[in-house]
């Protein structure tokens, strides 16, 4: 799918818009797509649609990436979030009975999408 028909947009009430933008933006950069083709795909689209402009043309689907190991720096930070989630979970009490559920779904987010930085611990 091209770039440009591409939206960004949270899965409320299963996921918070701060998730959705993380796992957005990094499977953007994970995908090769540049700034401006980033920019759009978190609001500027949708910017432009809702002004009723036309839609901007950022260019050809990308091809996708080859699936790779994924390198032992990102195991460990996979087991780092999921160690995390097994010492905090029944302390978490967030009336959301999937309490500390960002910490695994950051973990495959992160395995699954080597290239862009990795969040600091």
């Amino acid at each position: 799918m091209p770039p440009g028909h591409v939206l960004f947009g949270s899965d409320v009430p299963y996921s918070t818009p701060t998730w959705g933008a993380h796992a957005t933006a990094r499977g953007a950069r994970y995908l090769g797509l540049n700034r401006a083709q980033i920019a759009s795909v978190m609001g500027g689209q949708a910017r432009r649609l809702v002004a009723r402009a036309e839609p901007a043309d950022l260019g050809p689907a990308l091809l996708p990436r080859p699936a790779g190991s994924p390198a032992p720096r990102r195991l460990r930070l996979r087991n780092e979030l999921l160690d995390r989630y097994e010492k905090h979970v029944p302390h978490l009490d967030t009336g959301n009975e999937y309490a500390g559920w960002d910490l695994i779904a950051t973990a495959a987010l992160i395995v699954r999408t080597p290239g862009p930085p990795l969040p600091t611990t």
